[in-house]
Formats: structure tokens, sequence, C-alpha cells
């Protein structure tokens, strides 16, 4: 009895189950053997190649194989635009790390650069199937938590790259705000929980762009934080995983030189 392997993605669990679409375009129900696994994971499932001849033969199948090949494209495509990344972001503080997003801009993978990156970013499974705001604010309020972002060290750099090289303004605008947004957030609850007698109301902080314009935010009280954001191209960011440094750095390593 032949048996043949056949890729799938975990789209669901079901109790000790998992629902999983195949490379077919079938959406299957098979025990879970496979520990530690996630929604949005790719798996390899096995069938039997006579039992899957038989379904493809019935006259059901026959009458609707049209209809299933073109289920299978569109499957297929949305199953590889939400597996591949297509941009690149890493952020710097001290810690660097880098998330590879899909065009969905869910993040499919987060890495630590360094050894402070490594301590936030862990194994990076916490960070997998998020939304990237979500992700980056799991990253600032570690590195708040951490006081690998305090007063003294004040700034965050955000560096975007994508497989097109096609970074639009708007995007890099996108980003800032997303930056800006959590982590006025984070301070926000930080102050409610652990207030200071000495904070001073509605004073402002100075947040950079790439092109030096300033932004006004409300300060923290407990530092005034920068917020840089940078794009690279693809090449820059495959030469900096080979330097094992992140984009970020190389970019500013470049510029300074």
């Amino acid at each position: 009895m032949e048996v043949i392997a056949l890729k799938a993605i975990i789209v669901d669990f079901d109790g000790d189950y998992l629902i999983v679409a195949n490379s077919r375009g079938d959406f299957k129900r098979i025990y879970n053997n496979y520990p530690g696994c996630q929604i949005g994971d790719e798996i390899t499932v096995k069938e039997n190649r006579a039992v899957l001849l038989r379904s493809m033969l019935s006259s059901k199948k026959v009458l609707t194989l049209a209809a299933c090949l073109l289920c299978m494209l569109i499957t297929s495509y949305g199953i590889y635009g939400y597996m591949n990344p297509v941009t690149y972001v890493t952020v710097d503080i001290n810690p660097s790390v880098e998330f590879s997003l899909n065009r969905y801009d869910v993040v499919r993978d987060a890495r630590g650069l360094n050894e402070e990156g490594k301590i936030i970013i862990g194994d990076g499974r916490e960070y997998k199937n998020m939304k990237f705001d979500k992700a980056l604010n799991l990253v600032l309020s570690k590195a708040v938590e951490r006081d690998f972002l305090n007063k003294d060290a004040n700034t965050v750099m955000l560096t975007v790259s994508n497989v097109k090289d096609s970074i639009s303004s708007d995007k890099k605008k996108q980003l800032e705000e997303i930056a800006k947004t959590q982590l006025s957030n984070i301070i926000e609850k930080e102050e409610k929980v652990t207030p200071t007698e000495q904070q001073k109301p509605d004073t402002l902080v100075e947040s950079s762009n790439t092109n030096g314009a300033k932004n006004n935010v409300k300060d923290t009280n407990k530092s005034k934080f920068k917020v840089i954001v940078e794009d690279t191209t693809y090449k820059k960011h495959q030469e900096a995983k080979k330097k094992e440094v992140s984009q970020g750095k190389l970019l500013l390593y470049e510029k300074l030189k």
C-alpha cells in the first residue's frame, strides 16, 4: 500500500484533532501528532495513494474537477501569500530584533540579532502569527521592563526592506506611527502603575523621521523617546544577514562611514 506525503497548513484546532488545508485544496480533519504546532504552521500529512485516486475518480470528483482545480489554485495562492515573508523590519534599541512579515503584515518569524535581542525574543514562537503592531508593542514593553529603553537609551530605530524593494513613504510613516502609538501606550500604562509626584503635564517629545522632520507627541515623564524610520534594499538585508547584524545597523554604519 503506497503512501504519499502532502504539504498542509493548519487552519484550526478541534480538540485532539487538527483542521488542515492540504496542497490539493482539500480540508482534512486529522489527529494532532504535531506537538507545539500553531495555526498557520506548515506540516506534512500522509495519505494512501489508492484512496486518494479513488476519491479523485469518483463521479462527484469528476463533475467538480474544474471547480476543485480552481479552488486549489486560489487556496495555494492564499497559503503562499500567508506563509512567505515579503517584508523585513528590524528594531534597534540596544537589543536588535528582526520581524519577517507576510503580505498581510503578520509575523512569520521573529529572531534576536544580538544577545539582548535574544533575551527579548526568545525562540520567537510567542510572536509568530501576531499582527506587526502587537508584536512591536510586546518587544517595546519588554525593552522598557528590562530597562533597555530608558532616558539614556531613548532611540528606537526601525528599518524596513521588501523583497521587491518597493517601500512607499506611506509605509514608513505607518511604521513610525505604530511605534509612537505603542510607546505612548506602554508608558501610559507604566505611569498608571507607578505614578510619580514630579510628573509634568502635557510636555512634548520630539520624534524624528528620515527626512529630519519633527513630530510632537506627549512626553512620558520617563524619557524623551525618538523614533527613526529608515528603508533599505532586500540586497542590503541579505548582506546584513550574512554579517549577522541588523539591516538598520548596517545602514547606519555605511552612512557614518
